[in-house]
């Protein structure tokens, strides 16, 4: 099943046109379990930000990424809306559903409102 998971993921990134590469965390072996399992990874990376959730908030300890030289961010993510074939918007679909309807333009309506990869980089200026 992982194997399968991991296919539809590479399938689903290629098709969108991300091009950050992924590696899997077994190639890390993180430890911990939340904030402390987020700090193991950004050493482990060498990040300079964490992207959370917003949720991460409840958790996370911010005082902890400092320390290590990485900001925390947290996103609160805006479910965009897109057109779909049959009657009122339906949220909360799988990416198969937006692929499908939007084609090309998926990346571009998954990215609307929400944090980029330049946003984040503007954090670290």
């Amino acid at each position: 099943m992982v194997e399968l998971n991991e296919y539809m993921l590479r399938w689903f990134v290629t098709t969108l046109g991300i091009k950050t590469p992924l590696k899997a965390d077994r190639e890390y072996q993180f430890s911990g379990s939340k904030s402390d399992r987020a700090i193991d990874m950004c050493c482990k990376t060498e990040a300079k930000v964490f992207v959370f959730g917003e949720l991460g908030k409840k958790y996370a300890h911010t005082n902890d990424f400092n320390t290590i030289g990485c900001i925390p961010y947290f996103q609160s993510y805006i479910h965009p809306t897109y057109p779909q074939l049959y009657g009122v918007f339906e949220p909360n679909m799988s990416i198969i559903d937006l692929l499908f309807n939007c084609g090309e333009n998926s990346l571009e309506i998954l990215l609307s409102n929400n944090v980029t990869k330049t946003d984040i980089q503007n954090l670290i200026k």
